[in-house]
């Protein structure tokens, strides 16, 4: 009888233990699901903050050189569509916190560096709303005319050495180059490249 009490006793301590055993693996797969949502969520709102931090600062910079274009119609003077022209943006697209000069993204139409975005490129329709029936007038075609003209020093700072600008931006033959401002308005300097695009024979 003893014996017998003894062996029913042994065997609810090993219940206990393998209950505990089963109770802590439960526990420690909740855990380990738990840390692995809360680094997805907390993944997912530092994404989310930073695109809406980036958008912002598009907003921004759109809206500055909103206001240069709109200065252009109500001063009527060449300094004014100097300031727009000559007027370009840092700006940090993927939200890393920088813009960079190596890192290149869409804008509008075009492609750009981040750390080089001139009001042009933001504001591609300057001039349109003034008089609906004609293009826009500010174009980058137009402020380089203009700055090469009465400002050279400042088309000198919106310049590149060549038309893949700093963050190797598709030129000619290569998928999307039409987007690259640098390349559609020519503010590079090599002799390298062809006002078109093209490689110069024997570069």
């Amino acid at each position: 009888m003893k014996r017998f009490l003894k062996n029913k006793k042994g065997e609810k301590e090993l219940q206990m233990i393998f209950g505990l055993f089963v109770l802590l693996i439960i526990s420690l797969v909740v855990l380990m699901l738990f840390l692995k949502f809360t680094r997805k969520s907390t993944t997912s709102m530092m994404s989310a903050q930073g695109n809406f931090f980036a958008k912002s600062k598009i907003d921004e910079a759109k809206q500055n050189c909103q206001q240069l274009c709109s200065a252009i119609q109500e001063d009527s003077s060449q300094s004014a569509a100097v300031s727009f022209c000559s007027k370009s943006m840092k700006i940090d697209y993927n939200g890393d916190g920088q813009a960079q000069s190596f890192t290149k993204a869409s804008e509008g139409l075009f492609i750009t560096c981040e750390d080089r975005v001139p009001c042009f490129v933001l504001v591609p329709d300057c001039g349109k709303s003034w008089n609906p029936d004609q293009e826009a007038i500010f174009t980058g075609d137009y402020c380089k005319g203009l700055l090469k003209r009465v400002r050279p020093d400042l088309l000198s700072k919106l310049m590149y050495d060549s038309p893949k600008a700093t963050c190797n931006l598709p030129v000619q033959g290569q998928e999307g180059y039409q987007a690259n401002w640098v390349l559609k308005f020519g503010f590079y300097n090599t002799s390298e490249y062809a006002p078109n695009g093209t490689l110069v024979t024997g570069k």
